[in-house]
């Protein structure tokens, strides 16, 4: 599927988002934002990780995901990447 992330947990998987693929340099990780907007849900959380695209530049990724009580994060749906932004 694109846009998962392969090889969770390993600080190696990539990542597909707009069709530019990404080499995570971390695993992601909650960043602490409150999400207060109305877009979001009351169990959103955002995460992010540091990446590198083709060309060796460095972007942090984010996604905005659910976190429920007993879902173990590599079981989310890394698929839909909220934003990059680059470094």
């Amino acid at each position: 599927m694109e846009g998962m992330i392969e090889m969770m947990n390993r600080k190696s998987g990539t990542v597909t988002v707009n069709g530019m693929v990404y080499k995570l340099l971390a695993d992601p990780d909650l960043t602490g934002r409150l999400l207060t907007e109305g877009r979001f849900q009351a169990n959103d959380c955002e995460f992010s990780a540091l990446a590198v695209d083709h060309e060796g530049k460095q972007s942090r990724i984010y996604w905005i995901l659910p976190l429920v009580d007993g879902v173990v994060v590599n079981d989310l749906d890394w698929s839909d990447a909220d934003r990059v932004e680059y470094l």
